[in-house]
């Protein structure tokens, strides 16, 4: 081997290690961008009852109360890195302003143990009342308030001197306890009295007893100090405390059975745990409104929130775990008055422009995606119903059901350039990937209407089933599955042949329909059943059935196949599900009627129609809400990390040690003579 040649196996070993490190860097680097979008869910726990989290992010303490100890988590991983023994059936628990100190309640033990969050020891405990539950500290740090329910009492400790310096006698069964921004008051839900006491911090009296619903738990208030939100365990509500007038102001239904509540930094939502609904109920706090419920784990009781905002930590008490709840997911970002009637909607392919048909007003509204206004509307035919949008985004194709044509706009110029006369009762319709065709549902005529986008002429006419709705075309363009209201079917057609080539049997009246991005399923909405049909293109048979709200019309999939989003009439909701699970992660509040939706092309919204309020809902999607729980055979992100970049070292290692080998043996091979010829 000469100088040439080893110089080239070194050059091919340094290309082989560079693109081994990119081959790993493309391997991992997907995970770690869908790391930033999956909540999780923690366990090891042991009845998690409480939660708190530093000020400054970065940790949740999180009380167990089957283990008599603290879990710390960091909130960067999501992974329990420290856990502290404390007293008996530890409740409560407050962090410092400072983030120096933990108190935690011990109502086992009536005490509280102060832990050193630098070191996550316990330095001090002190004795105070029997049957402690609940503790909040002043903003300023000096105190904290710890109720004390078998002596209906709050107990006022020196967070200087660790001494219990006051007892404030409150109703019966005191249990959670918040402290107003300026420290001015501290508010006390009184369980077994049906009120809130209110007392004031300076002089430690009470000064105002607030009634509210059946056994007040947890309470939260605002950050502006305004409000007080408490929560009624047998109620299955929420009391709204005007804080300047000590009045309820507004009740409000949510789950069963709620018990901890938060606030987010910026007083937009309150997030309630129901413990008897093993979920979260989001309450838009201008309006009242709940706007969303997050399915969590069994027994949900305390709630905190990140001080960015971001994410709200959820402890479930009986399912041994905490739930990590993404804020910006699925949060209605903006509601667009359109016309009347307002049905289905899609989105342009550049994501610009959303059409919306409204078919009391014999319109369709145009709406710009940036500002989320309606910048024009165009008058069609009579009652239209279904829209899609061309591929090349140049024209949008709308159902007329009552003028028995399709309108076709010039997205360029907003105006109808031409009327096509289908069949009777047109319905929905859906356009070819490569956009040369496009098909639509006759309702009244039961039959499919196949237009050539070129001549915007019917070139075939296909029977379908009793009462043909919805429409949607696999990726490959290959085949069209149509609902048939009134058959309980789906018909499925050949492309190729404009033949129907199965009949699959689905719930009750099926209507919304939509393929997954990979084609391998297509998902099926049953009015009359609640559910949901899904349906293996393989095979063309159902293969799982989801319950959902009531009366469910439209489905879409979002971009990357993870989640379908159901449109509820009947109910006002979106059911999200998991398509890898198939389970319904959360249920959104929208307007009366939602019938249609489209998502942007990144996946980023979702426009939602409210047929019976006139309006359209865009809601932001953010991440999956509540991901499932780890599997017990799964390996951690940062564990693959790690063994990838172990591999990665020793390959390189091993191709530099062949480097260093062949370059000896070279040096061998030049510097030794050469071998004399046999005599």
């Amino acid at each position: 081997m000469n100088r040439g040649t080893t110089k080239t196996l070194r050059v091919k070993c340094i290309l082989l290690a560079i693109i081994f490190l990119f081959l790993c860097a493309f391997a991992f680097l997907p995970q770690l961008v869908r790391a930033a979008n999956i909540t999780e869910t923690i366990t090891g726990l042991r009845a998690p009852f409480d939660v708190a989290i530093t000020p400054n992010g970065e940790y949740a303490y999180v009380t167990n109360e089957g283990k008599d100890s603290v879990s710390v988590i960091s909130t960067t991983s999501d992974r329990v890195v420290a856990t502290i023994n404390v007293g008996h059936d530890p409740f409560g628990v407050a962090i410092t302003p400072n983030g120096a100190y933990a108190y935690v309640v011990n109502s086992g033990s009536g005490s509280v143990s102060v832990i050193n969050t630098a070191t996550n020891t316990v330095t001090e405990t002190i004795a105070v009342g029997g049957g402690s539950l609940g503790l909040a500290i002043t903003p300023n740090g000096a105190y904290a308030y710890v109720t004390n329910e078998d002596a209906n009492s709050v107990a006022v400790i020196n967070t200087a001197t660790n001494k219990v310096i006051a007892t404030v006698h409150v109703l019966d069964y005191p249990g959670a306890v918040a402290i107003t921004p300026n420290g001015a008051f501290a508010y006390v839900t009184n369980e077994g009295s049906r009120a809130v006491s209110v007392i004031n911090t300076a002089t430690n009296t009470v000064v105002a007893t607030v009634a509210v619903g059946s056994e007040p738990g947890g309470v939260a208030i605002a950050s502006n100090g305004e409000y007080a939100y408490v929560t009624n365990i047998g109620g299955d509500s929420v009391s709204v405390i005007n804080t300047a007038t000590n009045t309820v102001t507004t009740t409000i239904t949510v789950g069963a059975a709620p018990f901890g509540v938060a606030i987010t930094p910026n007083n937009a939502y309150a997030y309630v745990a129901n413990e008897g609904s093993d979920s979260v109920s989001v309450i838009n706090t201008a309006t009242n409104a709940v706007t969303g419920t997050v399915p969590v784990g069994s027994f949900p009781n305390a709630v905190a929130i990140t001080p960015n905002g971001a994410y709200a930590y959820v402890t479930n008490v009986a399912g041994d775990s905490v739930s990590v709840i993404n804020t910006n997911a699925n949060m209605v970002t903006a509601i667009i008055p359109v016309g009347s009637g307002a049905n289905a909607v899609a989105v342009t392919p550049n994501g610009a422009h959303a059409y919306v048909t409204n078919a009391y007003s014999n319109s369709v509204s145009v709406i710009d995606t940036a500002t989320n206004t309606v910048t024009a509307t165009i008058t069609v035919g009579n009652g239209p119903s279904g829209v899609a949008v061309t591929p090349d985004g140049a024209h949008a194709y709308i159902t007329n059901a009552y003028s028995n044509s399709v309108s076709v706009i010039d997205t360029a110029t907003n105006t109808v350039t031409t009327t096509i006369a289908v069949g009777s009762g047109p319905y929905g319709v859906a356009i070819t990937p490569n956009g040369a065709y496009a098909y639509v549902a006759n309702g009244v005529g039961n039959t499919v209407s196949v237009i050539n986008t070129a001549t915007n002429k019917v070139v075939a006419t296909v029977i379908a089933g009793l009462g043909p709705y919805g429409v949607a075309i696999t990726p490959n363009g290959a085949y069209v599955y149509v609902t048939n209201d009134i058959s309980t079917t789906v018909s499925v057609i050949k492309t190729a042949t404009n033949t129907v080539i199965a009949t699959i049997p689905v719930g009750s009246f099926p209507f919304g329909v939509d393929a997954t991005p990979n084609g391998n399923y297509v998902y099926v909405t049953n009015v009359g059943s609640g559910a949901i049909s899904i349906i293996s293109t393989a095979t063309n048979k159902v293969t799982a059935s989801i319950v959902v709200g009531t009366e469910p019309y439209a489905v879409a999939l979002t971009p990357d196949g993870a989640y379908a989003y159901v449109t509820n009439a009947d109910s006002n909701s979106v059911s999200v599900v998991n398509t890898a699970t198939h389970a319904v992660v959360q249920t959104l509040t929208v307007g009366a009627g939602p019938y249609g939706l489209a998502f942007t092309p990144n996946g980023s919204h979702v426009y939602i129609t409210n047929d019976v309020s006139n309006v359209l809902y865009v809601i932001s999607t953010g991440a999956s809400s509540v991901s499932a729980s780890p599997s017990p055979t799964s390996t951690p992100l940062s564990t693959n990390i790690i063994i990838g970049a172990v591999v990665a070292v020793v390959i390189i290692v091993a191709i530099v040690f062949l480097m260093l080998l062949t370059r000896l043996k070279t040096k061998q091979k030049i510097s030794s003579p050469p071998s004399q010829p046999p005599p």
